[in-house]
């Protein structure tokens, strides 16, 4: 025996096709906005995605040490500057 088979009514094979179309297409998505965070700095809520973090998180590492670099209302994190800080605070 080669395992089990079964069939599946049209309209659910449609609905499987569907979901994983999606599924897959999030996926691409979330792959590519990985990859165009830019080279260096970093606004609040990239900062966030690079870290891994959510914004409350990422706001008690600021008050905490993690360096920030404010410019009049514009706020800017280096990604070393989350590396060294997550380097540090490793255990």
């Amino acid at each position: 025996m080669d395992g089990i088979t079964f069939s599946l009514p049209d309209d659910m094979l449609v609905q499987i096709k569907t979901a994983m179309t999606a599924a897959a297409n999030d996926a691409f998505k979330q792959a590519a906005t990985n990859q165009q965070l830019p080279e260096k700095w970093l606004d609040l809520g990239q900062a966030c995605q690079y870290a891994g973090v959510a914004r409350n998180t990422l706001n008690k590492f600021i008050d905490d040490g993690l360096k920030i670099t404010i410019i009049g209302n514009v706020k800017r994190i280096s990604k070393p500057d989350i590396d060294s800080y997550l380097e540090a605070h490793s255990i």
